[in-house]
């Protein structure tokens, strides 16, 4: 493995941990702090659209400047997130927050798929496995770490300590990427035509995919923000150590078998990706079925294994593959950008969703449960898209 790939590793399990602290702790805090669902659902939702477009020119300077510069600045922009995040309860700086961290995320997937294919293009589906595989069982391993640092403890205090951990392990991915990592090629001087902006320059392939990723980050989101965990914490009236437990169970769940595909599959197939993503719909519709929180974790359990863990790196090798060589940062950043856009939607609906006034039909238990049914029932649908996508020919990914 080239020198890259393994700094590109090893950034991916510290921003893994660092992430997986933010995302367990931000619900926890928000909740802590007197914020409702709605307001939080704002929060997400603002930080969501208003991100959007960063990313898209981070990608577009990223091809004329390099990536290096830019993949150590999102981990820096990550960090200055997580540090400021335990030092406010205000509605509107917990929004700018967000929306500073999504930005700076953004900006590290999308160079983080680019850096890895520009390293090495013929073994890209293997190698953003491993490295997406190691970053969200990383998830797992930071929810552990929150479980230990914050099990008999209530107060908001408490919640702040994970937080600087996070600040500290991103600190360290940043000095590794600024000491280590290397331009995977020459970097050409190109003239910055701000029509690379648009997404509508992009290859059909690519608007196709784009609307994929919008309308399943729209499904997911509705049940993966904000009340991702509050969700088992409310129903089932769990404590902050459990709702770890909770995380922890999630994050292995795709991280350990996206690695473990990463030894038998190799190959894109368009079918597999359009019926995993089907697949991942129908369990989170049926988590809220169980009327045990074993029950429910079980079934929640299921749509990571079967669903992202296997066409997660599909949606990346196409991103790569019909991404325009010369334009590639750009193509792919615009690609998740538009898809980020869906997750404006999600949260919001999932807030109101949650505090649904009116009737709640059988067989849901309550108000808290429509947001992870209506959330599965849209991704469910967002599969159609797949198909419309061409056959993943097998090819030398070389660039």
């Amino acid at each position: 493995m080239k020198r890259n790939l393994v700094i590109i590793v090893v950034t991916a399990v510290l921003f893994g941990l660092a992430f997986g602290i933010y995302e367990l702790i931000l619900p926890l805090w928000l909740k802590r702090n007197g914020i409702s669902y709605k307001q939080m659902g704002w929060i997400y939702a603002v930080s969501n659209v208003m991100m959007m477009l960063v990313p898209i020119v981070a990608g577009w300077l990223a091809d004329h400047f390099g990536r290096k510069r830019f993949f150590s600045a999102s981990v820096a922009a990550c960090a200055a997130a997580c540090l400021a995040t335990p030092m406010t309860a205000s509605v509107v700086a917990q929004t700018g927050l967000r929306l500073l961290q999504r930005a700076a995320t953004g900006v590290y997937q999308a160079l983080q798929e680019v850096l890895i294919f520009e390293t090495n293009a013929i073994q890209f589906i293997v190698s953003i496995r491993l490295a997406r595989g190691f970053e969200y069982t990383c998830h797992a391993v930071a929810a552990l770490l929150v479980f230990f640092l914050v099990i008999g403890k209530t107060s908001t205090e408490s919640l702040a300590l994970p937080m600087y951990l996070a600040v500290t392990m991103l600190v360290i991915a940043f000095v590794l990427v600024v000491r280590w990592l290397r331009e995977p090629r020459e970097q050409q001087t190109r003239r910055l035509d701000v029509k690379r902006i648009n997404p509508f320059g992009l290859p059909k392939v690519l608007i196709l995919l784009a609307g994929f990723n919008f309308l399943f980050n729209a499904g997911l989101s509705i049940s993966h923000s904000q009340l991702q965990l509050l969700f088992f914490e409310d129903k089932f009236d769990l404590a902050n150590s459990q709702v770890a437990i909770v995380a922890i169970v999630h994050r292995i769940s795709l991280g350990l078998p996206m690695m473990l595909a990463a030894f038998w599959m190799t190959r894109p197939r368009k079918w597999l990706f359009a019926l995993t993503v089907a697949l991942e719909g129908v369990f989170v519709s049926a988590t809220v079925l169980p009327t045990t929180v074993v029950g429910a974790v079980a079934v929640w359990f299921l749509h990571d294994p079967i669903g992202a863990a296997i066409w997660v790196p599909m949606n990346a090798w196409y991103m790569q593959q019909f991404a325009r060589p010369d334009h590639r940062a750009a193509d792919v950043a615009t690609v998740l950008a538009m898809g980020t856009l869906g997750m404006a939607i999600g949260p919001i609906l999932g807030g109101y969703l949650a505090e649904w006034p009116g009737h709640v039909p059988a067989p849901l238990s309550g108000a808290i449960d429509l947001p992870f049914f209506v959330s599965g029932v849209i991704v469910f649908f967002s599969a159609a898209l797949v198909c419309f996508l061409p056959r993943a020919r097998h090819v030398s990914e070389a660039a």
